[in-house]
């Protein structure tokens, strides 16, 4: 799917996929990968989000980079910049 946002995201912790951050379209983001949810609660089945992550991997994407989450591992994204579109394919894992 193509993905577009105008501000940070929150921590996002997916209990059954992955995401591949396959390619940006326009503007750069920073990804905290695989720290900790800071204050995570369920939103829909399988899905918690919460403010942040705390601790974890930075990594920036951009068009020249791609990052992969973990399944039940936090994940959320900072903007350099007014806005972000990227391409992200979530995956279903056992």
């Amino acid at each position: 799917m193509i993905a577009h946002r105008e501000a940070d995201g929150s921590a996002e912790i997916h209990e059954t996929q992955v995401d591949f951050f396959c390619r940006a379209e326009r503007g750069t983001a920073t990804l905290v990968l695989r720290g900790r949810g800071a204050g995570a609660r369920t939103t829909a089945p399988g899905e918690l989000r919460g403010a942040a992550v705390k601790g974890g991997e930075r990594k920036t994407l951009n068009p020249a980079t791609s990052s992969t989450s973990r399944r039940r591992s936090p994940t959320s994204s900072s903007f350099a910049g007014k806005e972000f579109t990227y391409f992200v394919i979530k995956v279903d894992t056992p």
